[in-house]
């Protein structure tokens, strides 16, 4: 919407010309988030951070000849590689 669209440039420019001042400081770095979206996230983390666990104790738990190579987050994602 342009309305929203005006305030968030507002805003910015509000921001970028008072922040030298502690108050504006804070408030950009303490930027509210709603309670849904908040506890998603969280939720979300969670599960990553028992997946990241599980995994690490199947390996400390499986025979050396049995693993499969580790592969990174990052590195599973990618589907081709564009020469």
């Amino acid at each position: 919407m342009p309305s929203e669209r005006r305030k968030l440039d507002h805003s910015a420019k509000l921001i970028q010309k008072f922040q030298h001042l502690p108050e504006i400081r804070r408030i950009v770095r303490h930027r509210h988030v709603p309670k849904l979206i908040h506890k998603l996230r969280q939720t979300k983390h969670e599960m990553k951070m028992n997946e990241d666990r599980k995994e690490r104790n199947r390996r400390k738990r499986t025979r050396a000849d049995k693993l499969t190579p580790l592969v990174r987050a990052r590195k599973q994602n990618v589907v081709t590689v564009v020469e």
